[in-house]
């Protein structure tokens, strides 16, 4: 099975009963983009250790997200670092030995560090929907991502 195959099968398979909904932040993503983004990071992480980049995961709704999936996971050394705006998503609870999560706080133009980008297998983006942030991001985030790291882009301009 390939990984678009398997990604179907993870997305198709994924119950709400598997998600603790309680713990997601109150606003959090639609159905099917909660589903995606927790069976593709449930997918990934069952394969290894997670290196994950986050831009602007407003107020932690998809690191709630990503937490959970990553929860399930039978490797060890998951790495969530998260770039927003708002602190409001430091309290996320990580009780889990297998995850480390660093969160920065600030505008991601500026708090981005090159070589969190250049280190991370996910890289998820949810920004600023401006031309001049894609502007930014394309010039300043592409060309330092691996050719392997899977990138999630919500709500592209």
């Amino acid at each position: 099975m390939d990984i678009k195959e398997s990604l179907l099968y993870y997305f198709n398979s994924t119950k709400y009963s598997e998600l603790d909904l309680g713990k997601l932040p109150t606003g959090a993503y639609g159905d099917n983009d909660t589903r995606l983004l927790f069976s593709t990071i449930k997918f990934l992480s069952g394969k290894k250790s997670l290196n994950i980049l986050e831009i602007s995961p407003d107020k932690g709704k998809t690191t709630a997200i990503m937490l959970q999936a990553l929860t399930t996971s039978p490797h060890e050394g998951h790495l969530i670092q998260s770039y927003d705006v708002h602190s409001s998503s430091e309290s996320l609870d990580i009780a889990n030995s297998k995850i480390t999560r660093k969160l920065y706080v600030g505008d991601a133009k500026t708090t981005v560090l090159r070589e969190d980008v250049e280190e991370c297998d996910f890289l998820f983006l949810d920004s600023d929907h401006t031309y001049s942030f894609g502007e930014w991001y394309a010039k300043d985030i592409i060309p330092y991502i691996k050719s392997n790291t899977l990138i999630f882009v919500h709500d592209w301009p």
